[in-house]
Order: structure tokens, then C-alpha cells, then sequence
């Protein structure tokens, strides 16, 4: 059996949208909450959200899921650094505990579900060697899985790319999941993307 941990991403500066997209409320929950929920209530190991200047208010949006025992919390200090600098944090905390693998979740993609999460480890245990990749109608998407051999090379990752140079780099390492019509992968960058993102319905 694999041993996976989850790294949410959540300590973004959210220049574009111009205030805390993360603590936007849909259906009366943050936009934090729901990701945190899929991935907790999800076959993920543990979990690790990677906080910046909006670290209690962050936390204080997730209630009772704060207190959740597969959920840590790690702090960049240096968000203004890029994405690869809360990945960087979030892997260092990980690293530790020997998992076979880590799965890298953004932190505004409201809509992602515990199934689609739970679908993407199945893939995994089946290729716990390869990287594991979803696509919506063919167009790469995430949150991406990476097996542990690629770990060190996260440490490395500087700027605002994440693990898109990692996939690009080992084309042949990665395995493309058509997740179709089952994920809405909406995320959340600026005022126009929020306005879209609540005219869809969301169910608890």
C-alpha cells in the first residue's frame, strides 16, 4: 500500500484578485475550507498546508478542519518568492516521514473533490513510479502526484512555475488521467474568475 501526503498550497499573495482570494466565501464556506475538506476527507496520508501572511485568518476559516489529525501546517516566510517557494516549505515538512509519494494541490480550486483525489491515488498505487498527471478534456491539469524520486528536485524549484518544469523535463515519467466531465478545475485568480466560479452551483 502507498503512503501519500497532500501539500495545499496557501500562501499565495493573491495580487491579481486584491484581496485574501483563499477566505472568499462560497456557499458559506471559505474557498480554503473546501479544498481542505476534499483533501482531508480523501485516502491521502496526511496533510500539509502551507500558509503566508494570512496564516490565522487562513486557519480560522477552516472551523472544526483545523483541528483535523492528518492536517499540519507549514509557514513561508518568503511567499513574494513564487510558488515554488510554498512547495519548497511544504517538502520539508514531509520529507521526513519516508512517503512514497506527494500529491500537490492549489489552494483556490474550490471545486476539487475527495473522488477526484481518491481517483488520482488509484492510478498511483498502480504506478508508484510515475507521475500522475489529470487532464480535463485534454488540457493538463491539477493537482499532480509526484513519487518520491522526484523530492529532491522539488528543493531546487525556485520562481512561480511549481512542478510544471518537472513534468516538462520527464515527458515520459508521467501519466495523463482524462478526468472529463467529473472535475471542474476552476481556480481562482481574479475578479472574473470569482464572479464565474459562483454563478455555478456547488453542492456540500
Amino acid at each position: 500500500m502507498v503512503s501519500l501526503a497532500g501539500i495545499v498550497l496557501a500562501a499565495g499573495l493573491s495580487t491579481r484578485m486584491g484581496r485574501p482570494k483563499l477566505l472568499l466565501e462560497l456557499g458559506n464556506k471559505s474557498v480554503i475550507y473546501r479544498v481542505v475538506k476534499a483533501a482531508a476527507a480523501s485516502q491521502l496520508d496526511e496533510l500539509v498546508i502551507v500558509t503566508g501572511r494570512h496564516h490565522d485568518p487562513l486557519l480560522q476559516s477552516l472551523g472544526e478542519l483545523s483541528r483535523h489529525p492528518k492536517l499540519q501546517t507549514a509557514y513561508n516566510e518568503t511567499p513574494e518568492a513564487g510558488m515554488a517557494s510554498s512547495i519548497v516549505a511544504g517538502m520539508k515538512s514531509i520529507m521526513p516521514r519516508k512517503r512514497d509519494g506527494v500529491m500537490i494541490i492549489l489552494g483556490d480550486q474550490a471545486k476539487l473533490t475527495k473522488d477526484v483525489i481518491d481517483h488520482l491515488l488509484a492510478v498511483f498505487s498502480e504506478s508508484p513510479s510515475a507521475i500522475v498527471a489529470p487532464t480535463v478534456d485534454g488540457r493538463r491539469t491539477t493537482p499532480v502526484i509526484f513519487p518520491r524520486r522526484f523530492f529532491p528536485a522539488f528543493l531546487s524549484l525556485s520562481g512561480d512555475r511549481g512542478g510544471r518544469s518537472i513534468l516538462e523535463t520527464n515527458p515520459g515519467a508521467v501519466v495523463r488521467v482524462e478526468l472529463g466531465n467529473i472535475y471542474d478545475d476552476m481556480d481562482i485568480d481574479t475578479l472574473q474568475d470569482w464572479e464565474k466560479m459562483i454563478a455555478c452551483p456547488t453542492h456540500d
